[in-house]
């Protein structure tokens, strides 16, 4: 976040959400439903070893949340 009035690094999360919301409404999506995975990060990052990130998750898994 470059301009520090918008977010923090700690609620970067929040920003993003939010900003995911709000462009979901200006193109008509509704309900937003947000998966529980933890961001994944960079390629490369050691933020993809997290046992919560998406890309950690089985392909049945991610399927079982995203097919309805």
């Amino acid at each position: 976040i470059s301009d520090p009035s918008l977010g923090t690094p700690a609620t970067l999360g929040a920003v993003r959400e939010r900003e995911l919301r709000a462009a979901m409404s200006m193109v008509g999506v509704s309900p937003v439903r947000l998966l529980s995975y933890r961001d994944s990060g960079m390629a490369g990052t050691p933020e993809n070893q997290e046992p919560r990130s998406l890309i950690q998750a089985s392909h049945e898994t991610v399927l079982a949340d995203i097919v309805v």
